[in-house]
């Protein structure tokens, strides 16, 4: 089993997340199910597998998907979401799963689709609380005696699909009143035998950003991109692609490492009549609750309330922390990544009990939806020993 440091289980837990999201499943988050009590202890446990059940434990998918259900029960803090990674031992595509799971048990439903690699698939697992994360490899439940592994038929398909084209149906908008629906159709392939499942297409002309997913419809691949209002003068194009096929094959295309070239055929353009945004967001009213901790013999959890505002494109995002005063390289806590309610951007973070004493500003990282940035520092937390 391996456990990382308080600091970095929560990383360690949106990294997963966003594995899964490259994989496909672009809607997983790693915000927990339920409220969970906080604990304040300095080391707060972490979760830990009591019981895990694998069913059924062989399915055949030459003709179709089919479900395998891992369940069990952990010892330790409540759980705040579990990971399942079935990896084939052979060749094949890893298949992932999320659950949402009540107390200290789960049940996670893993898709084996048409395609699925043949064989053995051996199970990876990530448990995570509050606090606390913990990951199992088949070796580590193996030596736990439980089970690591389910068999599946199939016939694979190990052939990745490709975007032979892209089109778009419009060659202008004008978003200086509404955003702009633009329609983008690709022709697909795919030689794999598993069938295609969806492609991923983003827009761009630098501060305006659209996506479009497309599926099937009619017999041709078609997905709706929102083109914002705010987006300045200049030609958008497509910057990133991607295709995915039912076994989990993919192609991705753009310029980052393992991306393939856009060519001139995945590359069409259309100009854009829009208002610039080049103002940043400013920040309102902050308030952190409580304003002043001890620190040393337990942790805090404080909480922000922030207003931001942004008369233009509109306030996307607004990540607070608190920075000791004095110092060339000032010690930093309390990062937190706040969500909008009722007009007031709010969220928790913790003070942990090895966090240096002293004042703290509260600094505050304000973005709209242009991507324009604020720094603030406004208000103050005191720690004390």
């Amino acid at each position: 089993m391996s456990v990382t440091p308080m600091r970095t289980r929560r990383l360690a837990a949106g990294s997963i997340a966003a594995a899964f999201a490259l994989s496909g499943l672009a809607a997983v988050s790693t915000a927990p199910a339920h409220a969970a009590a906080f604990d304040p202890s300095c080391s707060p446990p972490d979760p830990a597998i009591k019981t895990l059940k694998i069913s059924p434990t062989q399915v055949n998918v030459k003709t179709g998907k089919r479900t395998v259900v891992v369940s069990g029960t952990t010892t330790g803090p409540a759980l705040d979401s579990v990971y399942v990674t079935a990896d084939p031992v052979g060749k094949g595509v890893d298949q992932f799963a999320v659950g949402n799971p009540k107390g200290n048990s789960f049940s996670v439903k893993v898709v084996v689709p048409k395609g699925a690699g043949n064989g053995k698939h051996q199970i990876e697992l990530s448990l995570s609380s509050e606090d606390g994360y913990a990951w199992y490899s088949p070796a580590d439940l193996a030596a736990k005696s439980l089970p690591n592994s389910f068999n599946v038929i199939s016939k694979p398909d190990l052939v990745k699909p490709t975007i032979k084209k892209i089109k778009l149906n419009t060659k202008k908008v004008n978003t200086t009143r509404k955003a702009a629906k633009v329609q983008v159709t690709a022709t697909l392939a795919d030689k794999g035998g598993s069938g295609l499942d969806y492609a991923y297409v983003q827009l761009s002309n630098g501060p305006g950003n659209a996506a479009a997913v497309l599926k099937k419809k009619r017999g041709k691949w078609v997905g709706t991109a929102l083109f914002p209002k705010w987006a300045g003068n200049k030609k958008a194009t497509v910057t990133t692609a991607s295709v995915r096929d039912v076994a989990g094959n993919s192609t991705s295309y753009g310029k980052f490492p393992g991306a393939k070239k856009l060519t001139k055929a995945l590359k069409p353009s259309f100009k854009v009549v829009s208002k610039s945004d080049r103002k940043a967001p400013s920040i309102g009213s902050v308030t952190v609750t409580p304003n002043a901790v001890k620190v040393g013999e337990r942790r805090w959890q404080v909480t922000y309330s922030i207003k931001a505002s942004d008369t233009q494109s509109g306030v996307v995002s607004v990540y607070p922390r608190l920075v000791l005063r004095g110092g060339d390289y000032p010690a930093t806590t309390g990062y937190s990544f706040l969500t909008l309610k009722k007009g007031v951007w709010t969220g928790k973070a913790t003070i942990w009990c090895f966090d240096q004493a002293g004042t703290y500003d509260v600094e505050i990282e304000s973005q709209d939806r242009v991507g324009n940035k604020s720094v603030t520092r406004k208000g103050t937390v005191t720690l004390s020993e």
